[in-house]
């Protein structure tokens, strides 16, 4: 008897598939290198002296939206936490592989892309990249929930905490930052590093006395 499958294995199965239709088009769904010129945040700081330039920069999906002909997707990377617009037009996607139809089938939320494209306001005013062409760097196969709430799972999970929250993020990297300076100034000073386990009165693992939980 088939069980039937739940809404996240359906979509996990669709994003595998577009990851091999991807392949098939001769591009590695999960590429090993990467270009950009600039970061998101040096894009937005100079964007007034930038526009009508072609750039090339990189991000991850953090939003995704369709309206007939056009995409509008919000981008972030480490620098820029809110992201910034990057524009899919039909008329500027000209390549016949991975023109505009392509981005609407294989490109989902959480997904990694980097785009070239001439750097332009948008009808509302907004800063934008016009994208003339894509390349999916890495294919999300699960997509981010909206929010974190539990406080278990956040611990468990905290590379999801770090993605969904930036001022976790900047907390965890001004954590590893102290304690990188803080290693220098020790190693500067002659001291020795001596990594040394943990002693326990009380056996664990494979030596416990099995028990039973509530």
């Amino acid at each position: 008897m088939e069980t039937s499958l739940t809404a996240i294995e359906v979509e996990r199965q669709s994003r595998i598939n577009k990851a091999k239709a991807i392949q098939s088009k001769g591009q590695n769904p999960y590429s090993e290198k990467v270009k950009r010129d600039m970061t998101l945040s040096e894009l937005k700081q100079g964007f007034d002296a930038k526009k009508g330039d072609v750039v090339t920069v990189a991000g991850y999906i953090k939003s995704l939206r369709l309206s007939g002909k056009i995409g509008f997707t919000t981008v972030e990377d480490d620098s820029l936490p809110e992201g910034f617009q990057f524009i899919f037009k039909s008329d500027l996607l000209t390549s016949s592989d991975w023109n505009f139809d392509a981005f609407k089938e294989l490109v989902d939320r959480g997904d990694y892309i980097q785009v070239t494209g001439h750097l332009e306001l948008s009808q509302r005013g907004e800063p934008s990249v016009f994208v003339h062409t894509y390349t999916i760097l890495t294919k999300s196969l699960r997509s981010l929930p909206e929010k974190l709430d539990d406080i278990e799972l956040k611990y468990r999970k905290r590379y999801v905490d770090m993605k969904l929250h930036p001022e976790v993020r900047q907390m965890i990297m001004m954590k590893s930052t102290f304690w990188q300076a803080t290693r220098e100034y020790m190693l500067q000073n002659s001291f020795l590093e001596l990594q040394a386990p943990t002693l326990e009165h009380t056996t664990g693992g494979a030596e416990a006395t099995p028990f039973s939980t509530h």
